[in-house]
């Protein structure tokens, strides 16, 4: 799924968001990171600066409002924790 123009930073969040999403979403979340991640391709918005709107499509798979913010807030974590480089390579 992941091409080998992204940036290894990118290729991570992607990874670790995707894994985000699972916990969230359960089996489902595989189909769902796919859709998401062509959306994303598409969109050509893949620098590591644009990893914040991924996570907002994936977010926006998540029916309740609540458990939607969660995800975001716990995803802000991983994003914050690939800019300081403190995200753990997979």
């Amino acid at each position: 799924m992941l091409e080998k123009t992204l940036l290894p930073v990118v290729k991570r969040g992607l990874v670790h968001l995707d894994k985000l999403l699972l916990e969230f979403a359960g089996p489902i979340a595989a189909e769902l990171s796919l859709e998401a991640y062509r959306k994303w391709q598409t969109s050509g918005r893949t620098r590591p600066s644009d990893m914040r709107y991924y996570a907002e499509i994936l977010a926006a798979n998540i029916d309740d409002s609540n458990r939607r913010k969660l995800f975001m807030t716990r995803a802000n974590s991983v994003l914050m924790g690939l800019q300081t480089g403190f995200l753990a390579a997979v």
